[in-house]
């Protein structure tokens, strides 16, 4: 017996190629040590501008964002891109990771990147990592197989990419 096939929201081969160049701007972002008593909406417009001056001609909307509705409560991404589609083609979900609290937020995050990806086609999961010694950036980068699995598991099955931008000292 086949499988039954999955209703997926495909990138075109423009979408994919500003999806990537997002992704690469993303993780070009420079987040230091001194912001880290900052209210994560200022980060969140720092990363906008950053985006805005790395990738021309992006359209990043910050209000009439596509809410995503579940168990009777809103839920709206920090930012997104419409696209050209019939589905907006990707949102931001940014969570800042201080010295405390860095599970709970880590969390909420995961939980609100995976009720995106039901509208958004794709989803950038950014972390602006203040953790003690950066435990959430060394996790997900080289050497570390279960997190890099997951992290890959979440990218093949539901488009969403998790980036960790770790606080560098001044």
């Amino acid at each position: 017996m086949p499988r039954r096939k999955k209703p997926r929201y495909r990138l075109g081969s423009d979408e994919r190629r500003t999806v990537k160049r997002m992704a690469s701007a993303i993780q070009r972002f420079v987040l230091w040590t001194a912001e880290a008593g900052y209210h994560e909406n200022r980060l969140n417009r720092k990363l906008a501008r950053h985006l805005s001056n790395a990738i021309p001609n992006l359209q990043l909307v910050s209000n009439q964002i596509a809410v995503t509705e579940f168990a009777g409560e809103e839920y709206r991404p920090e930012y997104f891109i419409r696209g050209a589609g019939e589905y907006p083609l990707c949102c931001f979900e940014c969570k800042k990771l201080p010295r405390r609290k860095s599970k709970k937020n880590f969390m909420t995050a995961l939980s609100q990147a995976l009720l995106y990806s039901a509208l958004y086609k794709w989803v950038f999961l950014v972390f602006y990592d203040f953790s003690p010694r950066r435990i959430y950036s060394a996790a997900f980068g080289p050497g570390n197989k279960f997190e890099s699995g997951f992290a890959r598991f979440l990218r093949e099955n539901h488009n969403i990419k998790i980036i960790s931008i770790p606080a560098r000292a001044n």
